[in-house]
C-alpha cells in the first residue's frame, strides 16, 4: 500500500528529473493505490501532484500500459484533485496525449472511457479537449452531443421523483427511454446520492407497465451491481424489483397468450390447433378455461 513517506520519496525522484528511478518506484505500487491512498497529501499539494501525475503518464511505456490504466490514474481528477479549476482539462489532455502515443486498436474502449469521464467531469470541457484525439474525436463529440439531449430529460425525471408525482414521473421516464441509449444515464446520480437514486429505482420499477421491455428493468436493476452496490441489501433489493416486475409482466403476457391461443383453438379451420395449443408450457392447461 502506498504511504505518504513512499509518495514523498517518489516525488523526490520526480523533482530530481530521474525518470528511471521515478518509473521504477511508481510501478512498485498498484495503480488503484495511486487513486485511493494519500488523498489528504494530494489535496494539500494538488497542483504539484497533478503535474507529477501528468509527467508519470507521459513516460509510462505505451506497449505495456492500457488505456484503462491511464483512466484509473486520472480518477484522481474526480477525487482528490477535483477542486482544481483545471481538473477536467488536465484529465482530458493527459488521456488524449497518451492515446495519441498508443492507438493500438482500443478505439471502442477509448470512446467508452471518455463517455464515463464526461459523466464525472465537465462534459463540454472533455469534448473540447478530445478534439485532438486521433481517429476518435468525432465519436467522442457525438457522445457529448447526445448527453446534451439526454441530460434535460434526466433532470426532469429527478424533479418529478422529488415532487412525488408518480404520473409525471412515469411519463418523464418513458420519454427518456424512448430516446434510446439511455443506459447508464443515472450513473452520476448514483455516485452523488446513492440513497436517492436507489429510492428512485424502487419507485419507478413498480410504476412501469408490464409492456415495458425487460432490458429497461434489467438496466435499472444493474445499478445495484454498479454505483449502488455499496448500499445495504443492494442485491436483495435488485432481485426483488426484478422478480416482482417479471411476475407482473409474465402474468400480463400469459393473459394475452391465453386469449390468442383460445381464439385460434376455437377457429373452425384449425384441425389440430386445440391439441397443439395444449402443449404451451405454463398456459396450455388454462386455455378455454
Amino acid at each position: 500500500m502506498l504511504t505518504e513517506s513512499d509518495l514523498v520519496e517518489i516525488m523526490g525522484y520526480y523533482h530530481a528529473g530521474d525518470n528511471s528511478k521515478l518509473l521504477d518506484a511508481f510501478q512498485r505500487f498498484d495503480l488503484h493505490d495511486w487513486v485511493t491512498e494519500c488523498n489528504e497529501w494530494k489535496r494539500k499539494h494538488a497542483q504539484e501532484f497533478s503535474d507529477f501525475l501528468q509527467h508519470v503518464i507521459s513516460i509510462l511505456p505505451s506497449e505495456y500500459t492500457s488505456m484503462g490504466d491511464v483512466l484509473t490514474l486520472c480518477e484522481n481528477y474526480a477525487r482528490a484533485l477535483a477542486y482544481l479549476p483545471a481538473a477536467p482539462d488536465c484529465a482530458a489532455q493527459t488521456i488524449v496525449k497518451f492515446w495519441n502515443r498508443k492507438r493500438l486498436g482500443e478505439e471502442e474502449s477509448m470512446v467508452i472511457y471518455f463517455s464515463l469521464l464526461m459523466r464525472k467531469l465537465d462534459s463540454a470541457c472533455i469534448a473540447e479537449n478530445a478534439k485532438n484525439a486521433v481517429d476518435i474525436a468525432d465519436r467522442i463529440n457525438e457522445k457529448h452531443q447526445w448527453r446534451l439531449i439526454v441530460l434535460p430529460h434526466i433532470e426532469e425525471v429527478k424533479e418529478c421523483f422529488r415532487a412525488g408525482d408518480d404520473a409525471k414521473l412515469l411519463d418523464a421516464f418513458q420519454r427518456l427511454i424512448a430516446l434510446g441509449d439511455w443506459y447508464g444515464s443515472f450513473y452520476g446520480w448514483g455516485e452523488e446520492n446513492a440513497e436517492e437514486c436507489s429510492a428512485f429505482v424502487q419507485r419507478i420499477v413498480p410504476l412501469l407497465p408490464p409492456s415495458t421491455p425487460m432490458d429497461v428493468v434489467i438496466a435499472l436493476c444493474d445499478n445495484y451491481l454498479l454505483e449502488l452496490v455499496c448500499l445495504p441489501h443492494a442485491i436483495d433489493i435488485s432481485v426483488k424489483l426484478f422478480v416482482d416486475f417479471w411476475n407482473r409482466k409474465r402474468a400480463a403476457e400469459d393473459r394475452e397468450a391465453i386469449e390468442l391461443l383460445s381464439a385460434l383453438s376455437a377457429h373452425p379451420d384449425g384441425d389440430h390447433a386445440a391439441e397443439i395449443a395444449q402443449s404451451a408450457v405454463g398456459i396450455g392447461d388454462r386455455l378455454n378455461g
